[in-house]
């Protein structure tokens, strides 16, 4: 969607905001160095108000505290509270200028561009390698572009599979009917490295943890074996911290 300016924008949004029951209000106006400007109109109860500060019970005098007890009798009447103007509110719409001067709506799908970009030579110089990418992501922004000016138009998106599909059949016809990247080649592209023929699985290094053989004893249990006083065990006959029940001469 487009606007001829930023008013037409924001009439847009009040017309929006009227029938689905809000009021909007102009926001924060970004520019970056090529001249590119977005606008954004969020909601007039967008933001919380800060709550007033009360003054330290030192600076209270006596004809403050007069003064305030008049306002309280005052408070005591009936009257008609203001609502909150400040909620929080998220609703928001945003406009970004064009070559031509005009506006058009801004989403997140604007600029939307592959996560990773995977080269298909590693020995290639950095040069190389910046030129590839900016090629694929070319490639990629143009597509999302042509989807984008599709829309829901079926006539539309049956010419971009029409289109689509032709340009698939020179392509298999140029590789040979095959894919030219798999998912092991474009792993071994992404870490640098190739899979080894052999692979050594070396042994773990062991690991004193709980849940091993020999279990480590929490802080609790160590602070009740130091409070447990010395008694004689009827089965060792030792003087111990255990007994006849849990002797360790017992369990062999």
């Amino acid at each position: 969607m487009r606007f001829k300016n930023v008013e037409d924008a924001l009439a847009f949004y009040k017309r929006y905001a009227n029938c689905v029951g809000f009021s909007v209000r102009k926001s924060s106006t970004t520019k970056n160095k090529l001249g590119k400007i977005w606008k954004v109109f969020i909601c007039s109860k967008q933001g919380h108000r800060e709550p007033r500060k009360s003054p330290p019970q030192s600076a209270i005098t006596l004809a403050n505290a007069i003064s305030r007890a008049r306002e309280n009798v005052e408070e005591r009447r009936v009257k008609r509270r203001r609502g909150e103007t400040r909620e929080g509110c998220n609703a928001r719409m945003v406009v970004s200028s064009m070559n031509d001067g005009q506006f058009e709506l801004w989403t997140k799908l604007a600029a939307k561009k592959p996560i990773f970009e995977l080269d298909t030579i590693v020995s290639t110089s950095s040069a190389q390698v910046g030129q590839q990418n900016r090629i694929i992501s070319d490639a990629w922004s143009r597509l999302y572009k042509c989807m984008d000016l599709t829309g829901r138009d079926v006539d539309k998106l049956q010419y971009v599979i029409n289109a689509a599909e032709s340009i698939q059949q020179k392509l298999e016809e140029a590789v040979g009917g095959g894919s030219m990247s798999n998912a092991s080649t474009d792993l071994q592209t992404y870490f640098g490295c190739t899979v080894p023929n052999i692979v050594e699985i070396q042994p773990p290094l062991v690991s004193v943890r709980k849940g091993r053989a020999k279990r480590m004893k929490t802080g609790v249990e160590k602070a009740v074996e130091q409070q447990m006083h010395a008694r004689m065990c009827h089965y060792c006959k030792q003087v111990t911290s255990h007994d006849s029940r849990n002797c360790p001469e017992k369990r062999n």
